[in-house]
């Protein structure tokens, strides 16, 4: 299985994410789109759509973050702005704001034009090991 920066995550293998730049609090991922991953209106899935945005934000958190177990999602507002879809989509997050515990991050996707297809911001808490006493 493909490592997605340094992670196995199979539901992303099974979705064809590839994770493409990850730099201090910005990444950047892609996934070309197949029919498996349409609805009924023979256009993406926007829950294809919203994953990816997640994924962005949640991976630009975990790079401020490389001692920490993860980060995981508390809240996530998504914006669908363009369909249909085709091609390839590209998603970039970005952490607007860094603390010890809570993030704040911002994502967008664009399709193989460059046009922007959704928007999301999220908040996410840094998962820490428990320490023995």
């Amino acid at each position: 299985m493909e490592k997605f920066f340094g992670l196995e995550v199979p539901f992303l293998a099974l979705l064809g994410v590839h994770g493409e730049r990850l730099v201090q609090g910005e990444s950047e991922l892609w996934l070309d789109l197949r029919d498996d991953l349409t609805n009924h209106f023979n256009t993406v899935h926007g829950g294809v759509i919203a994953t990816m945005l997640d994924v962005a934000m949640s991976s630009a958190g975990r790079s401020l973050h490389p001692d920490a177990l993860g980060v995981a999602t508390v809240s996530l507002t998504t914006n669908f702005l363009r369909a249909p879809v085709r091609g390839r989509l590209v998603a970039r997050g970005k952490v607007r704001q860094n603390g010890r515990s809570i993030l704040f991050c911002a994502s967008d996707v664009t399709d193989a034009e460059g046009k922007l297809v959704a928007s999301a911001i999220g908040s996410f808490s840094v998962r820490r090991a428990a320490h023995a006493n």
